[in-house]
């Protein structure tokens, strides 16, 4: 039997390796595979080069950047959700005071209905009948 040193069986596999990367660089796509090796009916994926040290610096700048924004944000919203809640007070806004009051008989064919004030919530029924003349 045919014994091999080390160094032969390491150098054959980098050879293998090697010529394995020269026919076919790059990345393949199998249907929904990827793989190194291309295969019948794959198309060949372009890939970017990795970044570059200035990239990447800028890159964990920005990072660093948003962390700190976003811990600041979270601490003033902390802060908000601590206070004490205010109760919402909703009224009309407050009427001048005429200077003078118009006479008495002068406005009685104007006479409406008076609005109230403030907000007042009124429901009506749309399965009621609406009112109409009365039979006697």
């Amino acid at each position: 039997m045919l014994r091999l040193s080390p160094l032969w069986i390491a150098l054959a596999c980098a050879i293998n390796t090697h010529s394995t990367a020269l026919a076919a660089p790059g990345i393949w796509r199998c249907g929904n595979n990827y793989s190194d090796i291309p295969c019948e009916g794959g198309k060949h994926v372009d890939t970017q080069a990795p970044p570059s040290a200035q990239d990447r610096k800028r890159r964990d700048e920005d990072t660093l950047r948003d962390q700190a924004a976003a811990e600041r944000m979270q601490r003033e919203r902390l802060e908000l959700e601590a206070q004490p809640r205010r109760a919402a007070v909703i009224s009309a806004p407050a009427r001048e005071t005429p200077a003078a009051k118009p006479q008495a008989g002068l406005l009685k064919s104007n006479k409406k209905k008076k609005k109230p004030d403030a907000f007042v919530a009124s429901y009506t029924d749309p399965n009621a009948k609406p009112a109409g003349k009365k039979n006697k």
